[in-house]
């Protein structure tokens, strides 16, 4: 999970009076409180175990990517470094992605030899406050 947060809460306290043409008066009190703004991409899983998988085959696993935060953003890249790794679907460089927007992104692993593989699915975003990126380990076993 990554975020950025640039300031705090405010309260703010008003009122307002409505005064009919006859009778009597009534004042309203207003307070509310504004939230700092602030990015904040999270991931589910937050991180992808593909387990055992038959060396040849390929697994395909989604990560489920969401923003938390309270500012528009830009998707910046996503995708892995390689390896038996792969991201077959990838969200396109400046799609528009606001709060509570959600991404199903699929990862497949596909071991060519056998043993244990490691990497990290990573999606950067841009925002009014800068650049940002959310890692996502995975790990997964070739076997056979």
């Amino acid at each position: 999970m990554s975020s950025s947060r640039h300031s705090t809460n405010v309260t703010t306290n008003g009122s307002f009076t409505i005064t009919p043409s006859q009778g009597t008066s009534v004042t309203v009190s207003l307070t509310g409180t504004g939230l700092a703004p602030f990015t904040k991409f999270t991931a589910s899983p937050s991180v992808v175990h593909f387990g055992s998988v038959p060396v040849g085959h390929t697994a395909t696993r989604m990560i489920e990517v969401v923003n938390k935060g309270n500012q528009p953003s830009l998707i910046g890249s996503t995708g892995l470094p390689g390896g038996p790794f792969g991201a077959p679907l990838r969200a396109a460089d400046g799609l528009p992605f606001n709060q509570d927007y959600n991404l199903e992104l699929p990862v497949t692993f596909h071991p060519t030899t056998a043993g244990a593989f490691h990497g990290t699915y990573k999606v950067t975003w841009t925002d009014r406050f800068g650049r940002h990126s959310l890692n996502v380990p995975i790990t997964g076993t070739g076997v056979g």
